[in-house]
C-alpha cells in the first residue's frame, strides 16, 4: 500500500476489497526517542474532536506521512478491523536521506550501522519477527500494550512562514 493515510482509507472503503479480520500496520514513530528501537501496540481507537481529526486529514493530504494520522483517520472512517496492530520503528528524522547516501556510495552494512547508530538489518529482522508473531498468535492483543487516540499529542503546524 501507499503510505498516504487518505489512500489507505479509500482503499479500505472500496467495496470490492476483502476486509481482513486482523491488520498489522508497519510505520515509523512520530518522534524519534531511541533510534533503531522497534515497538508494537494494539490500536484501540477512540474519538477525537472533529477539529483534531480535520487537522490530521489536512496534514495527510499535504503529504505528511505519520502512522498516528493514519490510525486516527482510519478510525474516524471506521475502516480498521477489530484487531489492528502497529509495528513501529524509531528512526531519526534524517534517516531516509542517509540511506539514500549510503546506497549511492555503496556503504557496507557495518558502515551504515556505525553512521546510524543501529543496525538496519537488525531492525528489518525485528519488524518481520514481530509482524509474524502478531499475524499468527491467537489473542495477540492480550500480549502487547494498547494505544488509544485520546492521549495522542495534538498536531503542531509544520508551516512556519513569516512575512514582513
Amino acid at each position: 500500500m501507499t503510505w498516504s493515510p487518505i489512500h489507505i482509507v479509500q482503499r479500505f472503503q472500496d467495496e470490492d476489497m476483502q476486509r481482513p479480520d486482523r491488520l498489522i500496520l508497519v510505520g515509523a514513530a512520530s518522534v524519534s526517542r531511541e533510534p533503531g528501537r522497534v515497538d508494537t501496540y494494539c490500536w484501540k481507537g477512540g474519538k477525537l474532536p472533529d477539529q483534531a481529526v480535520q487537522d490530521r486529514i489536512y496534514e495527510a493530504v499535504t503529504g505528511v506521512v505519520d502512522i498516528e494520522n493514519t490510525l486516527v483517520i482510519g478510525d474516524h472512517f471506521e475502516v480498521w478491523p477489530a484487531e489492528c496492530f502497529v509495528v513501529e520503528v524509531d528512526l531519526p528524522a534524517d534517516c531516509f536521506g542517509r540511506l539514500v547516501i549510503a546506497e549511492n556510495e555503496k556503504w557496507t552494512n557495518m558502515t551504515l550501522t556505525a553512521d546510524l547508530g543501529f543496525s538496519p538489518l537488525r531492525v528489518i529482522e525485528a519488524i518481520a519477527d514481530i509482524a509474524t508473531r502478531l499475524a499468527t498468535i491467537r489473542s495477540a492483543a492480550l500480549l502487547v500494550p494498547s494505544k488509544v487516540a485520546t492521549p495522542l499529542l495534538p498536531q503542531s503546524s509544520f508551516l512556519k512562514n513569516h512575512f514582513a
